[in-house]
């Protein structure tokens, strides 16, 4: 890796964690999960023939969009994160992987309007729908921009279901807003059980393919499912009867058990906690001065600035704008 390209890795690394690790050209760039591994694009594409345009909702990195958009016959891939200092990340390998068709979006997935994007052949909702406050409106949405969604998530364990929102059974879930890169924008999102999940899709005018009830495969959480979900008016009465048949046989035979357990208010805290502290690290070495020639330079630098309050990224801007309705409904219940 030359010297310039090392530079680039670091101040990106500074400004937020890797979260995809990318292979170019022999060399590794970035850290965590690679999506070469990752089950999910070729579950996608085998369920969805030939789609030529494709939106993906919460891309994180680009660890998923490049996957989607290097696949033969895929023209355009519509890529929609609410974190700059991700896209950031995204658009650098974009760069050195030299793709030209994906389109990376800076928006809030929560109140984001669809409808200026135009109609795609496919939504890729991967790791996304767990994390809003209120998922219902979301899928609504997407009825305005597509006949089809592939839907990997999380659901609430029918045993642990706490309190209904809009109707729908399911819990909730303490987020960490928009300083963690793999969180939600709000302080809370709501996880509904599988059967509400599938209620909410219909309320939005699709139909149900649930694919898998646990999602264990490489590169795929455990306890989530994948559900194939189409335009209720575009499939036949028929095929419609029938698959309505299956997801009630799937959904009796789940047991109240099966499903994500919600992290108890010990545990949140504690996660919390460990979350502050990498984020305040971050800030410290941001700051500090770089190589010091000497042991006595070091000594006579000057402090780095404070440990805490200034936030490299300025997310301390975006926190007003982003974190819309940061109080639900009913004050959250996290079950243990």
């Amino acid at each position: 890796m030359d010297s310039q390209l090392q530079q680039e890795v670091a101040r990106l690394s500074k400004r937020s964690e890797w979260l995809a690790s990318f292979t170019i050209d022999g060399q590794t760039i970035g850290a965590g999960f690679n999506h070469d591994r990752d089950v999910r694009p070729g579950q996608f594409f085998s369920l969805v023939p030939k789609p030529r345009r494709i939106l993906e909702l919460g891309s994180c990195q680009g660890g998923g969009t490049f996957q989607l958009a290097q696949r033969p016959g895929v023209t355009e891939v519509v890529a929609i994160e609410g974190r700059d200092y991700n896209i950031e990340k995204a658009r650098f390998a974009q760069r050195l992987l030299g793709l030209t068709n994906v389109t990376f979006i800076e928006a809030n997935l929560e109140t984001f309007d669809f409808k200026s994007l135009g109609r795609f052949d496919a939504v890729y909702c991967v790791g996304l729908l767990y994390h809003l406050p209120k998922p219902w409106e979301l899928l609504t949405r997407l009825n305005d921009v597509s006949d089809v969604i592939y839907l990997n998530t999380h659901y609430c364990r029918a045993s642990c279901a706490s309190r209904k929102a809009d109707a729908y059974e399911g819990a909730n879930w303490y987020e960490m807003g928009f300083e963690d890169p793999l969180s939600g924008l709000s302080n809370w999102s709501f996880w509904p059980t599988l059967k509400s999940l599938t209620h909410m899709l219909a309320d939005a005018g699709f139909l149900s393919e649930i694919i898998e009830t646990d999602s264990n495969g490489l590169g795929q959480c455990p306890h989530g499912t994948t559900i194939l979900a189409r335009q209720t008016a575009r499939v036949s009465d028929e095929e419609r009867d029938c698959l309505w048949l299956e997801t009630q046989a799937i959904l009796a035979a789940l047991p109240p058990d099966h499903g994500s357990k919600l992290r108890g208010r010990l545990a949140t805290r504690l996660v919390q906690t460990l979350a502050e502290l990498r984020r305040a690290s971050r800030r410290i070495w941001a700051r500090a001065p770089q190589r010091l020639a000497t042991t006595e330079a070091m000594d006579a630098a000057p402090l780095p600035g404070p440990l805490v309050g200034t936030i490299v990224t300025n997310v301390e801007q975006k926190i007003p704008t982003m974190n819309r309705d940061r109080t639900p409904a009913t004050a959250p219940t996290v079950v243990d």
